[in-house]
């Protein structure tokens, strides 16, 4: 078997890759439920206030929980998908605007697209559902934004109380541990901006989605009230392509630095192997791993499938200034749903390309491997994280942070022990 040299197809094939980890999510929300036509919680409740509109909510019981607004109607999801005119719309909801309303806002999507068709035109989905409006505080007045007091907090929905390190925490994490490894961050892609070396260009390529995902994330607290979905996206998307390009960076430099499995070197497994495919018949070991690997890796992917959907929102206070904590289950149904699905389909491909393509298929394999294992790495981050802190948000976005300093402060420091093996200061003293 000839060595392994770059795929000229590589490139087109990593493009695919991204375009399609990157474009395909928010296609296919849009052909579900994002073309329906939404409206605020503040809107929907100014409506319903002013009898111009009617709650109605699609899930298949009642949701009852703190907050919910009592006065909303009953129509469940089954029923409404069952209509075919406007006439099976139930009486004591003709003649209103409907604002549909549900958990995170997805089945009431679905219901509004679907009156729509059948000629409803004054359907509306309430945008986030009750997750948003319990975070959101009910349209969060300045009093009750910077003022606490009992009275105050026990008018507000779903408040709870968060211990002084909590708070300490939450701050820290937020304007302390994030703005630490930006810094980190921004240092390494400075320092890796001029290399050539395939590995170390792959990590710079993982910092800087891992640089606009950050940025976006602190864009949508400060901004947005952690209610921006776009920049919720980019922000995952981002820890996706980073871990993936991460990845590539470890098995390509492993590769061309310490095995020597794609040159005409002599492979640091032949030891095991007792022979080389390079010079002569025999079975490659490290190939035969890795299709023992793939499988077992894309087993591994579908333990988040399994995993429930949590649903909870509640407010509390960060030093007296009222703050909304929430995960979206649409944003979970992305995380534990999507991502593990995205990841079996690559590591079947992978598995695919190592099984019965002849020529090269190292290079291929590597990038569908590493694209799996970015989509897997992140799904299993917010799995543990949903698992364990799911309701106490504080410690959940705390320890995200922290992970992801880990996570840079490891390239970082990788980076300083191995510098001069690295062609890192021979290539600060050429510029």
């Amino acid at each position: 078997m000839p060595m392994e040299k770059p795929c000229p197809r590589l490139t087109s094939l990593t493009l695919t890759v991204i375009i399609v980890g990157v474009a395909m999510p928010p296609t296919l929300y849009w052909m579900t439920i994002g073309r329906a036509r939404d409206i605020s919680w503040t809107d929907a409740r100014q409506m319903a206030d002013q009898k111009t509109g009617i709650l109605v909510d699609v899930t298949a019981e009642p949701h009852i929980v703190t907050g919910y607004p009592a006065d909303a109607g009953h129509w469940p999801l089954a029923s409404i998908m069952q209509a075919r005119t406007p006439a099976d719309i139930p009486t004591a909801m003709r003649g209103h605007k409907l604002l549909l309303i549900c958990p995170s806002g997805g089945q009431s999507a679905m219901a509004a697209i679907h009156l729509r068709k059948i000629g409803v035109d004054n359907a509306f989905s309430v945008r986030g559902g009750v997750q948003e409006w319990i975070a959101g505080a009910g349209g969060r007045s300045m009093t009750a934004l910077l003022h606490g007091s009992p009275q105050v907090d026990a008018a507000i929905p779903a408040f709870r109380l968060s211990p002084f390190h909590e708070q300490w925490a939450a701050v820290l994490a937020f304007f302390f541990i994030k703005c630490l490894y930006t810094l980190i961050n921004t240092a390494i892609i400075i320092a890796l901006w001029r290399t050539r070396s395939p590995d170390l260009v792959a990590l710079r390529r993982g910092m800087i989605a891992f640089f606009i995902g950050e940025a976006c994330c602190a864009v949508n607290v400060l901004f947005f009230n952690d209610d921006s979905m776009i920049c919720e996206y980019i922000h995952s998307a981002g820890m996706c392509l980073a871990l993936g390009w991460t990845v590539y960076a470890i098995m390509e430099g492993l590769d061309i630095r310490l095995i020597h499995y794609s040159d005409d070197g002599r492979c640091a497994a032949v030891g095991l192997c007792r022979g080389c495919i390079k010079h002569q018949d025999a079975a490659c070991g490290l190939r035969r791993m890795f299709l023992m690997l793939v499988p077992t890796t894309a087993l591994l992917a579908a333990m988040p499938l399994l995993a429930p959907l949590r649903d909870t929102a509640y407010n509390t206070r960060i030093f007296g200034i009222l703050h909304g904590y929430h995960h979206p289950l649409l944003e979970q149904a992305y995380e534990l749903r999507y991502l593990p699905v995205a990841a079996i389909v690559l590591l079947l491909a992978c598995l695919l390309v190592l099984a019965f393509r002849e020529k090269h298929p190292i290079p291929v394999s590597k990038v569908l491997f590493s694209a799996a294992v970015g989509a897997l790495g992140f799904c299993f981050l917010r799995l543990i994280l949903v698992a364990v802190y799911v309701d106490n948000q504080v410690w959940f976005s705390a320890w995200e942070e922290i992970t992801e300093l880990m996570y840079v402060g490891v390239a970082g420091g990788l980076l300083l022990v191995f510098a001069r093996g690295l062609g890192l200061q021979d290539a600060d003293a050429q510029t």
